[in-house]
């Protein structure tokens, strides 16, 4: 997960198959602003996806590694 703003940019090791529009759950990063129920905004590639946060948590993420799979994120 990467932010600029509060835009975050999830980056996936396979293809994710989300769309914009579609619901997506966030979970096991840190901070936890990271983490929840949000809609993708953008899709700019089959392995990555933007979506808003409301707050706006640190750079530093942990929980990187990631499996996309039926509209959740797990990290």
């Amino acid at each position: 997960l990467a932010r600029t703003g509060n835009t975050v940019t999830a980056t996936t090791s396979t293809a994710h198959g989300f769309n914009p529009g579609d619901s997506v759950t966030i979970a096991g990063a840190t901070p936890t602003a990271y983490n929840g129920a949000f809609t993708i905004l953008t899709k700019p590639n089959a392995t990555s996806f933007t979506y808003e946060v409301t707050e706006t948590p640190s750079n530093t993420v942990v929980g990187v590694s990631a499996a996309a799979t039926a509209g959740t994120l797990t990290l």
